[in-house]
């Protein structure tokens, strides 16, 4: 009897430390999220010298910023928990498109308060896609991870939230060094790479921000994004750096490029004398990979790129255009989007060996790349 209950108790024991397991591997990754105010004392000054309240994430105890700091998933990690503490005078959320929610965040808030089916009423409008966090409490969202670069970004009024500043990148790797799995339609060596960069677009509309930041929006005076018009374009959060200078790249590295784009213009993106291999679109390894020499990055749009320099690429910048001429107000004598004069690019580096043909637009940025 002894012996029974002895080996009864082990069996329990051994299928207790076994669910444990099994649920300690579904824990992921824990992220604590802090939603305000970016610049709750001094607005952000833009290059024309206008100031421009933005609202931004902190990353586990970082600062406030927009975009919010990277969120790298480890590879094999296949759940991500994200706790939101909104400290915003609004509701709240997040996002992130191409990764499965958990149902129950998955719950859209209807205009009326109320959430889950629409119901019989068809004047309800969503006000929300996600479950909602109200002003001054916190919620966790819990997202299932693929391999793939992916924006986090606000659920709620995303037209007027996202603009605002609420977005950043977040991504994981099939392996080190390794961005997506095998599939055997596309060679294992064309998915790895040597260094990565995260290039994040953006834009801000002043106007939409001063009238959101007054309580105006919504009004007669400003009823929706309808008259959207953005005269700033940031680059990694930038909006005042037209040119930069790249420093320790190497020859004959393979480089992975992760752009994501928070903005509502597409953006056509160049690299020149350099082609770039594209590999996947929003998470979505492609079949093969295609050797293109622009890129179009629609609003919301993730792309990752993998760009082979040289052995005889000389230079310490990898100079990145775009061909729609889409520069701040105030940089380099540049009027916003409708400006038909482009800032002349430096002289690009040279590469012996690398064409590529002609190209124009003016240079937007230079990427900043992370080992």
């Amino acid at each position: 009897m002894k012996k029974i209950l002895a080996k009864r108790i082990r069996d329990l024991l051994l299928a207790v430390v076994f669910s444990l397991c099994i649920a300690g591997s579904a824990f992921g990754l824990d992220v604590t999220i802090v939603v305000d105010d970016v610049t709750t004392v001094t607005p952000t000054p833009m290059p024309d010298g206008t100031t421009v309240t933005m609202w931004g994430y902190g990353v586990n105890g970082g600062a406030i910023t927009s975009p919010g700091a990277p969120i790298e998933v480890q590879a094999g990690d296949g759940i991500l928990n994200i706790l939101l503490v909104n400290n915003l005078d609004v509701p709240t959320s997040i996002m992130i498109p191409g990764l499965t929610m958990d149902n129950a965040d998955r719950q859209p808030v209807w205009d009326d308060g109320t959430t889950g089916a629409r119901g019989a009423s068809l004047t309800k409008r969503v006000r929300s896609l996600v479950m909602e966090t109200a002003p001054n409490t916190s919620a966790t969202y819990n997202f299932t991870v693929t391999p793939g670069t992916y924006l986090y970004q606000s659920g709620t009024d995303p037209s007027v939230q996202v603009q605002m500043g609420l977005y950043g990148a977040v991504y994981q790797d099939f392996d080190a060094g390794q961005a997506y799995a095998d599939t055997g339609t596309v060679p294992v060596t064309s998915l790895q790479y040597d260094d990565a960069a995260v290039f994040l677009l953006s834009e801000i509309d002043p106007t939409l921000h001063a009238v959101v930041t007054a309580g105006t929006y919504g009004t007669a005076a400003y009823p929706s994004t309808i008259e959207y018009d953005p005269k700033y374009f940031l680059y990694n959060g930038d909006a005042t750096s037209a040119t930069g200078t790249l420093s320790g790249m190497t020859a004959g590295n393979d480089v992975l490029v992760r752009i994501l784009n928070a903005g509502l213009e597409t953006r056509t993106l160049v690299l020149p004398n350099l082609y770039m291999n594209v590999l996947a679109q929003d998470g979505n390894l492609q079949p093969f990979v295609k050797q293109k020499y622009s890129v179009n990055v629609q609003a919301g749009k993730t792309v990752d790129i993998i760009v082979s320099l040289p052995v005889t690429f000389t230079g310490n910048a990898l100079q990145l255009f775009d061909s729609r001429n889409m520069v701040s107000l105030g940089v380099g004598g540049a009027a916003g989007r409708t400006s038909a004069i482009p800032i002349p690019p430096p002289a690009a580096a040279v590469v012996a060996g690398a064409g590529g043909g002609g190209g124009g637009g003016c240079f937007i940025s230079t990427l900043n790349f992370q080992e």
